[in-house]
């Protein structure tokens, strides 16, 4: 559908994807520009770029990649989408001026990690509908948004630096305002006068620091400030014509917020989020006189908030409700609540919404969630999850994800859901067999007859190892690399456990696992043309085991153990024995709290270069045996360590120095980070 899309906009000469470092030919009449920045040769295309595509007519501003500053020109006045999201090096000149693009609709900076603040000039966009900063340095919102009274979406969720993030990390002593920020302004004296700023891009000049600094630092710690939220001013009631707002709030700012959610009349979605401790708890307590906008549609919250707030009761245009990390104590009260709303469709239970069902029952009773048509279940501990007759009338589908490795989940009821078409189940759990088992059994009393799916992550999974290691089927001559994800709590774990007649691709050269994996899947043995491998957050318990396995792959060139490889180095040894190896050239490293890393004489008989990336804070990490690596040319180290082991950092490059002497190839020594 994409190659379809990009063909059909050439047609019609409406999409122009630019890309760097190919020739461009003449559109006079595009509106809609795409750039993907992923090289050098951009540099070389101004002019090109200029003289090919009329920049007045451009309707819309697409970049992927790198930000360059002729992206903008002054002669896009009609500009009406600028799409900034995860653009890299935009920066806080880029956007000055801004307030020019008289007619823009839609700007997003989501991502753009080194904006601090939006300029005064944001309040000249009158025709502005959609406004995306999410995880931005961005602390306020200028006093001129309030002019924006088309302003429809508001996007303002942002991870900062805060007083109780840094007042974690430092004693006790220390924990008080002057302290920190007394620290604060040091350090900003020190990043503004020093020429080499540590591991921060060299691009990076004094007057961003600064403005990092004192629009977003400073101020948050100053004012105590909870993450995720923005500071918005006063006026931001008179954008009356809000549809979407996301935001966070704190217990400071609660009673402001709610003032002013009482005057949006037009929203129809909410999202709430507060992380940490306190979360929002005690923030959504409103007065007994507040009444919600009676038109919000859908609702999103995430944090702790022990309890519902009362006037979600009142919300009887609620379509979609979504509640994530809200740690709910009486979950049978809560289930009531939501039970009783009348126009709720679409319900999604997230992770820790309720905060403990170990061993207890979560029912859903007759008479409740009349109107919902599809439900997400995803929790651990539960012994029994039971929908009663006469619950669900109009449940179509069914999402389920259980993950528990004690306490066994059981549910029950599923013939009783009259209307239901499909359940789907994914996660991981020892018995996932027998509980497929008893889904099937009550299904196939539901008259309905629904059907059920195994999961849309690991499910699909085990179906695409299935098929893509099926040794029946003819391989296609570009399976040659393969990379599989799974980000979360179950990760990769039981994913991979392929039958024993699978058999992996013959010419798979390139393979890369990131996920929790716990045991690496039998079938790795048999790659036996595999050239790359690069294993990040496997979380692998046996170590030892591991390393002995990939040992033993006579062609693999490449191996990169990325962050978390193992589950657990801590004080532990990571042996690389004799005769282990025997093909690699490079080897990186990544990883931090291990004793001892030690290279036996006779094991990586070819390897020439060698990476490695320490971090650790109480373990000391020693490496031997480098003077035994025969083929070895260069080492690369790089790592961070926390005050307390500043010594460290020189202690180690000088050892890895006298191990490196000691080997007849003279291997370099290069370094970077703290060394």
């Amino acid at each position: 559908m994409r190659e379809i899309a990009i063909s059909k906009s050439k047609e019609e000469n409406l999409v122009l994807r630019l890309e760097g470092g190919r020739r461009l030919h003449n559109h006079d009449t595009v509106r809609h520009l795409s750039i993907t920045n992923s090289s050098e040769d951009w540099e070389t295309d101004v002019g090109e770029l200029k003289t090919t595509v009329d920049m007045s007519r451009i309707r819309s501003l697409t970049v992927f990649g790198e930000w360059r500053p002729f992206f903008i020109s002054d002669k896009m006045r009609l500009l009406r989408v600028l799409d900034l999201e995860d653009t890299k090096d935009v920066r806080n000149h880029h956007i000055k001026q801004i307030g020019e693009l008289l007619h823009l609709r839609y700007l997003s900076l989501r991502g753009c990690m080194r904006i601090a603040y939006l300029p005064d000039s944001l309040g000249n966009l009158r025709q502005l509908e959609t406004l995306d900063v999410r995880d931005t340095f961005i602390l306020r919102l200028p006093k001129t948004i309030t002019n924006l009274r088309k302003l429809k979406y508001l996007r303002a969720i942002v991870d900062k630096i805060t007083y109780e993030g840094i007042a974690e990390e430092l004693p006790e002593v220390m924990r008080n305002m002057l302290c920190i920020f007394t620290a604060a302004l040091l350090l900003l004296c020190l990043a503004c006068t020093t020429s080499s700023i540590g591991m921060l891009d060299d691009e990076i000049n004094t007057r961003e620091i600064c403005s990092m600094f004192c629009c977003s630092i400073l101020p948050s710690i100053a004012m105590r400030l909870q993450g995720n939220g923005v500071v918005a001013p006063r006026g931001l009631r008179r954008l009356t014509a809000l549809h979407t707002l996301v935001t966070g709030v704190n217990k400071k700012n609660s009673k402001k917020f709610f003032s002013v959610l009482a005057a949006l009349s037009r929203l129809e979605s909410l999202s709430l989020l507060s992380k940490g401790k306190p979360g929002l708890c005690g923030c959504l307590d409103a007065q007994e006189k507040f009444s919600p906008p009676k038109d919000v549609k859908s609702l999103k919250l995430q944090g702790n908030l022990v309890e519902l707030p009362k006037w979600i009761k009142q919300l009887n245009n609620l379509v979609k409700l979504k509640l994530s990390e809200t740690m709910l104590k009486d979950h049978d009260a809560a289930i009531q609540v939501l039970g009783m709303l009348p126009n709720l469709t679409i319900l999604c239970l997230s992770r820790e919404s309720f905060h403990s069902l170990e061993g207890e029952e979560l029912n859903f009773s007759e008479g409740s969630f009349k109107s919902l048509v599809v439900l997400e279940l995803n929790f651990s501990g539960s012994k029994c999850v039971k929908f009663e007759q006469g619950a669900f009338l109009n449940l179509e589908l069914l999402l389920l994800s259980v993950y528990y490795e004690e306490v066994e989940t059981k549910f029950s009821g599923l013939e009783f859901l009259q209307s239901i078409k499909e359940v789907q189940i994914d996660g991981y759990c020892p018995n996932r067999k027998g509980l497929k088992k008893d889904l099937l059994v009550q299904l196939s009393q539901n008259p309905k007859k629904p059907f059920l799916k195994t999961g849309r992550s690991a499910g699909r999974m085990h179906v695409f190892v299935k098929v893509f290691f099926c040794p029946c089927r003819s391989q296609p001559p570009g399976a040659e690399s393969l990379s599989l994800l799974s980000k979360g709590e179950p990760g990769l774990w039981g994913c991979l456990d392929a039958d024993e007649e699978f058999s992996p691709p013959m010419n798979l050269k390139s393979l890369k696992l990131q996920g929790n994996l716990v045991e690496l899947p039998k079938w790795i043995r048999q790659l036996n043309n595999l050239v790359k491998l690069k294993l990040s957050e496997t979380m692998l318990k046996d170590h030892n085991a591991t390393i002995q396995v990939l040992g033993e792959l006579r062609n693999l060139t490449i191996l990169c153990l990325s962050r978390e490889p193992f589950h657990s180095l801590e004080g532990g040894e990571l042996n690389f024995s004799e005769g282990s190896f025997i093909s690699l050239v490079v080897l990186e490293l990544h990883f931090g709290g291990s004793k001892c890393v030690k290279f036996e004489q006779g094991a990586f008989l070819n390897l020439e270069l060698l990476l490695l990336s320490v971090y650790y804070e109480e373990v000391e990490t020693k490496f031997s045996g480098l003077e035994f690596l025969p083929g070895i040319k260069e080492v690369r180290l790089h790592g961070e360590f926390y005050a307390r082991n500043e010594q460290s950092a020189p202690r180690l490059k000088e050892d890895l120095l006298a191990q490196l002497s000691e080997n007849p190839k003279k291997p370099i020594l290069k370094t970077s980070g703290c060394f």
